[in-house]
């Protein structure tokens, strides 16, 4: 099985969550996996703790 990696890298607010959607849309077997809610997500504890005491 062969797999493909794209990734997209742009300035907030480019466009770069659309194109993934429309490019998801349009690639069977494909998959979008958005960084912001990936790091939310695995971020540790204290890490989150402290980030939350620094603001």
């Amino acid at each position: 099985m062969k797999r493909l990696v794209i990734m997209t890298v742009g300035k907030t607010h480019s466009g770069k969550t659309t194109f993934a959607k429309a490019l998801e849309q349009q690639l069977p077997c494909s998959l979008v996996i958005d960084q912001d809610n990936h790091a939310e997500i695995h971020q540790h504890p204290l890490q989150r703790l402290t980030s939350e005491t620094r603001a």
